[in-house]
């Protein structure tokens, strides 16, 4: 398994991907990726007037281009199916539609297929939990945090 989280330019499937980030639980990396349109404020902290990926403290990001981050990360999978001699690979997300955005974007730099090709599955972990009386008694937000309502994370590590 593989767990990977996008953050978009605007809220629309169609938005092009402005991070990435992924791990397996041993190994992480995240790509911040210069888009060609402009940043809606509300989709990226991130974002300035000029639509650069910058810093909290307005510090440039070192960006990259999209296939460079997308090359990397199925250069990612690849590794891992080999080292754990997986045949089936299945990325794992938390919520929204990150799975067919990254397709999107990836279909953009002609990745989509190799993707494909290297992972069997995509789970919501949300989706998962959602009917886990466990699960279901606070936020189901993975970071908000709340005075009430534990979020998921806290829910897991019992904080």
């Amino acid at each position: 398994m593989v767990f990977f989280d996008l953050e978009r330019s605007a809220g629309n499937l169609e938005s092009e991907s402005i991070q990435i980030g992924y791990t397996n639980g041993e190994k992480s990396e995240s790509w911040f990726i210069q888009p060609k349109g402009k940043i809606s404020e509300q989709s990226s902290k991130y974002s300035n007037k000029f639509g650069k990926l910058v810093s909290s403290t307005g510090v440039p990001l070192k960006c990259s281009s999209l296939f460079e981050a997308a090359e990397s990360f199925v250069k990612f999978l690849k590794v891992k199916k080999d080292e754990c001699g997986e045949e089936d690979l299945s990325l794992v997300f938390y919520g929204g539609d990150d799975d067919i955005c990254l397709l999107n974007n990836f279909a953009v730099v002609k990745m989509d297929q190799v993707l494909v090709e290297n992972v069997t599955s995509f789970i919501n972990f949300q989706d998962v939990i959602k009917d886990d009386d466990q699960f279901n008694k606070g936020s189901i937000s993975l970071t908000k945090v709340q005075p009430n309502k534990m979020n998921i994370s806290q829910q897991i590590l019992g904080v």
